[in-house]
């Protein structure tokens, strides 16, 4: 995938989280205030280390 279609991709993500938001009432500014909240409290996804579950060891 190139760059273009990537940021293409990712800005079309965004657009549906703001939709999803706004039925519930919540306004773009007040989604990106809590998703920079949660970053300060609990990381980001910089390293790209993205939790899958919990798993039994040895599965």
């Amino acid at each position: 995938m190139s760059f273009a279609a990537a940021l293409n991709a990712a800005a079309l993500m965004d657009e549906v989280c703001f939709a999803a938001a706004a039925v519930q009432g919540v306004s773009r500014s007040d989604l990106l205030a809590m998703a920079e909240r949660k970053r300060e409290q609990r990381g980001g996804f910089d390293d790209r280390i993205v939790w899958l579950g919990n798993t039994t060891p040895g599965n």
